[in-house]
């Protein structure tokens, strides 16, 4: 397992129901690694937006789509875990990966980390 950063503690917010998309320069390449689980901390939040995990096979916009069908949403304080395996994605990991922030109210924010474990073919998942 190899332990990555794909946010470290950022609030983000907005006065739209705009979503907001990772800086392009944080986005993690992911081309070694087939399985991956996710840490997202929450720190404080207000008028709950929801996070997705996206991946693509290259850096175009329009080829993002989330690993996960329902997303994770950030209306409390804590830690949520999400296993992004390879057989039970809803989209399997591609070489990058970045997070999307889908509010459903106008003024909203948020305070929150992502840390991840990863591996790659061949190496143990449990």
């Amino acid at each position: 397992m190899y332990g990555l950063v794909l946010q470290d503690w950022v609030t983000v917010s907005g006065s739209t129901t705009a979503m907001l998309v990772q800086d392009e320069s944080d986005w993690l390449d992911m081309t070694p690694f087939q399985d991956l689980t996710a840490w997202i901390q929450v720190n404080e939040a207000t008028n709950a937006p929801s996070l997705y995990l996206e991946t693509a096979p290259s850096k175009d916009d329009v080829l993002f789509v989330s690993m996960s069908a329902g997303g994770f949403p950030l209306s409390t304080p804590g830690v949520q875990v999400g296993q992004l395996q390879l057989g039970l994605a809803a989209v399997p990991l591609a070489q990058f990966l970045r997070w999307r922030i889908a509010p459903v109210v106008s003024g909203w924010d948020v305070t929150f980390r992502i840390l991840l474990a990863a591996n790659a073919p061949g190496m143990a998942t449990s």
